[in-house]
């Protein structure tokens, strides 16, 4: 034995105090917050990987200098040594400059540690590998000297409106208007529509077909002037019950149902509300409405 259901339902919303727009657009205005907050990390990545650049560039020059210095003082020290070694000056001038250079020597070690921080921060920034062979091109200043012709005002309100930071923030400002909205359209009553359809199927089930009608004398009897009458009856002939085919089943009992609703949740003490939902229901066989 075997038996199945089938069912197919559906239902939209016709009003709620476009409290369902209102919800579609707070969504809306957060996704386009979300790409403009994805915008500004990629701004700000953009701007932490220039400044590491110019990080690089800062190290390497002041790795120059460094090495610069400390040559000039190993060729002072290398000249007082020989003076010193004439008499001609006070030996702790000697080693005065030898502590120094020694100095010298230490800021061109605390130099290269800066320079190789500063090319792994911006391989990491960039995602590429690190390479203590990484050579960046110099950047000539005068090419970007740039005479600004805006006032401090007019770069504020460029700032407005293209700063990414600043549109996420009127998103979310927009959003939040929204919200308002939606909690203001559950206040009103909700009108929705539904429809559903079902069937079903049983491997048990039988049927037959009506034939003809006859009359057929019965076991009883009826008396009348002493004399012994039969009686008969009305008998229905039908023809041996049957599987009834699948398809067939499924067209007969196919069944219909429609409702219309108009519902509001119950309202807090001391506020308006309706004492309950009135729902209007339509099948296929009649249509009836109820009120809860």
């Amino acid at each position: 034995m075997s038996a199945s259901n089938f069912s197919l339902s559906s239902g939209v919303i016709l009003f709620n105090g476009l409290a369902l727009q209102n919800t579609i657009k707070q969504n809306s205005l957060l996704y386009q917050a979300s790409k403009m907050d994805w915008q500004q990390i990629k701004d700000n990545l953009t701007i932490n990987i220039i400044l590491a650049y110019l990080q690089v560039l800062s190290s390497d020059d002041q790795l120059t200098q460094s090495r610069n210095q400390a040559a000039l003082s190993g060729e002072q020290v290398k000249r007082l040594e020989i003076l010193n070694r004439q008499g001609a000056i006070r030996p702790s001038d000697l080693s005065d400059l030898k502590g120094q250079y020694a100095s010298d020597q230490v800021d061109i070690i605390n130099m290269q540690n800066a320079l190789e921080t500063a090319k792994i921060s911006l391989s990491n920034l960039m995602n590429i590998p690190y390479s203590a062979d990484m050579a960046l091109e110099p950047i000539q200043a005068e090419a970007y000297i740039v005479r600004y012709e805006n006032t401090r005002e007019q770069i504020y309100q460029n700032a407005l409106k293209e700063l990414a930071l600043v549109k996420a923030v009127d998103f979310r400002t927009q959003s939040a208007e929204r919200a308002v909205k939606v909690a203001r359209g559950q206040l009103y009553p909700t009108l929705s529509f539904g429809a559903s359809l079902s069937t079903g199927y049983s491997s048990v089930a039988q049927q037959n077909e009506f034939l003809s009608t006859t009359y057929v004398p019965t076991s009883d009897t009826a008396i009348g002037n002493n004399v012994k009458f039969p009686v008969y009856r009305f008998q229905d002939n039908f023809t041996p019950y049957s599987k009834i085919p699948y398809m067939d089943q499924i067209n007969n009992n196919e069944g219909s149902h429609f409702q219309c609703a108009c519902t509001k949740e119950p309202g807090e003490t001391g506020k308006a509300h309706f004492p309950g939902p009135t729902i209007y229901r339509i099948d296929n066989t009649n249509a009836a409405r109820s009120a809860n």
